[in-house]
């Protein structure tokens, strides 16, 4: 993943209990991921779209 504010790779990390609350009100719609930046520093949360197929 390119951070959002350098455009280097940024590495995924430990979520923090605010992240995890936040999935738990999205209904665990969103992807919650957390990611920091080694050049720039940056740290943050990047969510995507959690693509669920249904068997009927």
């Amino acid at each position: 993943m390119l951070c959002p504010r350098c455009n280097n790779y940024s590495y995924r990390i430990k979520r923090k209990p605010n992240d995890r609350l936040l999935s738990l009100l999205t209904l665990g719609l969103f992807q919650i991921k957390r990611f920091k930046c080694f050049y720039c520093y940056w740290e943050g949360i990047i969510t995507g779209k959690k693509m669920r197929m249904s068997n009927s």
